[in-house]
């Protein structure tokens, strides 16, 4: 069973996202996710820095109210195993049912996760992991689309239960397959702790994703010289950073400081954190 969040953490959560407590329908799911989109970045820092202070794989993940109560502090997030974990913890709480899902990415199986929510006598993706900013409504029979002020999205049914999930009007419209089964907890969790061993994702580099000032925006530590990406509307526009990182990143998107260097410096000393 996953965890429930304690009333005094999920009403934090709830002020950190400027949301208050409402009954679970989907135009609050669609508020939930555009709050989350802003003020939970999608990031690889805080796995950095989780992985040089405990040396135990199995120990690494944070789950849900570890996650939500980084994320508070320092203004991180996480990747899509401990996300869509912590956000699912959080919907539970505000009323919502539905479960957790593990799924492909092209030839990738099993790295990426999403949930499937129920609600309205009918199914919603929702994913805090990639994230998609709007909950799309799921139809085995016919390909459905919902926009965001960001994206577009199109889901589209595929034999044996899976659905193909898109942005439309992006250079790489693929964002995963959808493989509609519902995953036992401890099955959840043993996948989050195979994603920070030997070939778990996002170990190497910082990256952050984030709506900011009403725009997607970027971080990836592999370009240089160092850069800010702003996206909208299928355009990119670059920031380049001049002078310290760690400070820029601080700015751009609101991740302590301290967690953000301690992690560029991991990566600069090419740490193996396996």
């Amino acid at each position: 069973m996953v965890e429930t969040l304690p009333s005094e953490l999920l009403h934090s959560v709830l002020a950190h996202m400027g949301l208050d407590q409402c009954p679970p329908t989907v135009p609050f799911l669609d508020e939930l996710l555009d709050a989350y989109g802003r003020c939970v970045p999608w990031e690889s820092i805080s796995r950095r820095v989780r992985c040089t202070e405990v040396s135990e794989v199995a120990q690494r993940p944070r789950f849900a109210e570890d996650f939500w109560r980084v994320a508070v502090r320092h203004g991180s997030g996480g990747t899509c195993f401990e996300s869509n974990y912590a956000f699912f913890a959080l919907l539970r709480g505000l009323g919502f049912e539905g479960y957790l899902t593990i799924n492909d990415m092209d030839q990738s199986h099993g790295c990426h996760t999403a949930i499937v929510i129920l609600l309205d006598q009918q199914k919603w993706l929702v994913d805090a992991g990639f994230p998609v900013l709007a909950a799309v409504p799921l139809n085995p029979s016919e390909t459905m689309h919902k926009a965001s002020p960001y994206e577009t999205y199109r889901v589209s049914p595929e034999p044996h239960g899976a659905f193909l999930v898109e942005r439309l009007g992006h250079p790489k419209p693929y964002m995963f397959t959808l493989r509609d089964q519902p995953v036992d907890d401890n099955d959840y969790r043993e996948a989050t702790r195979q994603d920070y061993g030997p070939d778990g994702l996002f170990l190497s580099s910082v990256i952050i994703r984030q709506t900011v000032n009403g725009r997607i925006t970027r971080f990836d530590g592999d370009e240089q010289p160092p850069l800010i990406q702003v996206l909208h509307k299928g355009t990119r526009t670059d920031w380049p950073i001049k002078g310290d990182i760690a400070m820029a990143i601080t700015q751009w998107f609101g991740i302590d400081q301290q967690m953000t260097r301690r992690s560029l410096e991991s990566v600069q000393r090419g740490a193996n954190l396996a």
